[in-house]
């Protein structure tokens, strides 16, 4: 974490993680469906006081209320497992709202046995659910070697599935091309022209 970054921390509650970030970043916001989880952040005055930038803001994760490529970093730290419809866009629009190159970080609980599909109310995924997330941000399992199960939901052995994913940065071809005409000092995005007059502009190619 670097003192510039902008953090999300999502479905953070009232967790202390929060304030953690908020130590080492300029801007930390934490989002919550639950206003009950918000209401019980104890310190969040004290810590607008003491000048650290926590924002809280119920909202949906499947409707991130910021604008693509806002966070340097995205936390999602045993939350995925609570959210019953929806997680596959949850993480979608994690990833929206993450810079190019910066990352994501989630845990979420998963059913050990691989063939057991989870009741509604149970806060476990199943192995079919982790597959799937995976395979939406391009990355693959590697089972740990000693095969630990770290816990149990409802009775049932679970493990804790760990996600790093960093957002690629575009290639120089997917980006918008930029051409300037030193004629007329017209800046081209894209094939279209715009009449934006920059008298001293100097675009490196």
């Amino acid at each position: 974490l670097q003192s510039f970054h902008k953090a999300l921390d999502a479905g953070g509650g009232h967790a202390i993680f929060q304030y953690v970030l908020a130590n080492h970043c300029q801007e930390v916001v934490n989002i919550d469906h639950n206003e009950e989880n918000l209401r019980g952040v104890p310190f969040v005055q004290q810590m607008h006081r003491s000048g650290l930038n926590i924002t809280t803001r119920v909202g949906d994760l499947g409707n991130i209320p910021y604008p693509d490529d806002y966070f340097d970093r995205v936390f999602c730290i045993s939350v995925l497992e609570h959210i019953r419809l929806g997680k596959l866009a949850a993480v979608n629009e994690m990833v929206r709202v993450l810079k190019p190159g910066g990352i994501l970080l989630l845990s979420t609980d998963i059913c050990a046995d691989k063939d057991y599909q989870p009741k509604p109310d149970e806060e476990v995924i199943s192995q079919r659910e982790a597959s799937e997330l995976l395979a939406m941000l391009g990355l693959t399992a590697q089972q740990d070697s000693r095969g630990l199960v770290v816990g149990e939901v409802e009775g049932r052995p679970t493990l804790v599935l760990l996600i790093k994913y960093v957002k690629p940065i575009k290639e120089e071809s997917e980006m918008i091309s930029l051409k300037f005409n030193p004629t007329d000092k017209i800046i081209e995005l894209g094939g279209g022209s715009a009449p934006l007059v920059r008298p001293n502009v100097d675009v490196r190619m």
